[in-house]
């Protein structure tokens, strides 16, 4: 694929659950008494103006077609090589930015029966909050941090066994409640992420969900062994439908007055041996 420039508008959102580099905000709404920073009157006249489920959220992305789609139990290699702003509006309020990420569908009806209004967040996610490369894999609804590029003013320990930075994504708990998962990390000799920040670089995911034990991710940057995780990775699937993988990539991010530009030099998607 050729170079692709994609720059954000505002668009129809989904779920992008918490985040890990800042106090968890509250939900905005526009009655809510604390609005989001940037969701001022011009910006959500714009979002009424759109249609936008009454949400301030920017999106341009990439996605493949439905007949495209591939069991979510099947492992399937996802390459590409990207290169994100060097500079950002806003790195210090944990604004949600993702930059690819993997959806499971259908997932058990259960959910929506508990949870009114929710759609689920993907069980694995690329982002660039605070303009900080990290990525984040669930166990259902317990989400949990697995690399990151430096942090600033952070330090974080990436260490073999069970995550050490998980939060429940559940709608009750949006403050960032801890969650412990049924999820395993086995991390290579230096597991941190180089920044994209005006810099290429090239992520390799080999990628098979499911909740019976078998599931695995294993995360390549540069050629160079990130992590492997193994446990339960997802939701519940649909008892009638095999779950399959919805994979988008480009920038879906909550609201910020900025145009910022994902590069997008080439991407593959093969299937992998187990």
């Amino acid at each position: 694929m050729a170079a692709q420039h994609l720059v954000t508008d505002i668009s129809r959102p989904e779920f992008l659950g918490t985040n890990f580099f800042a106090t968890a905000k509250p939900r905005w709404a526009p009655t809510a008494g604390e609005p989001d920073r940037y969701c001022d009157e011009a910006a959500w006249n714009r979002v009424k103006a759109a249609h936008q489920e009454d949400e301030c959220i920017q999106r341009e992305e990439l996605r493949l077609q439905k007949p495209f789609f591939r069991r979510s139990d099947v492992p399937l290699l996802y390459s590409f090589r990207f290169r994100m702003p060097k500079e950002v509006l806003n790195d210090k309020d944990s604004i949600r930015w993702i930059t690819a990420q993997w959806k499971q569908e259908p997932i058990n009806n259960r959910y929506e029966q508990e949870f009114e209004g929710w759609s689920p967040s993907p069980f694995l996610a690329q982002r660039y909050d605070d303009g900080i490369l990290h990525v984040t894999v669930q166990d259902d609804m317990c989400r949990c941090l697995i690399a990151s590029a430096p942090a600033k003013g952070s330090n974080l320990v990436w260490k073999d066994g069970p995550p050490r930075y998980c939060q429940s994504i559940r709608p009750q708990d949006s403050n960032g409640k801890a969650c412990t998962p049924n999820l395993k990390v086995d991390y290579g000799r230096n597991p941190v992420l180089s920044t994209p920040a005006g810099e290429w670089v090239e992520m390799r995911y080999r990628v098979q969900a499911g909740r019976d034990g078998s599931a695995f991710i294993e995360i390549h940057q540069n050629g160079r062994f990130i992590a492997r995780i193994t446990g339960k990775i997802g939701y519940e699937p649909d008892p009638l439908s095999a779950p399959m993988t919805k994979f988008k990539i480009g920038q879906y991010r909550d609201y910020i007055p900025s145009s910022d530009t994902l590069e997008l030099d080439w991407i593959r998607i093969e299937t992998a041996g187990k």
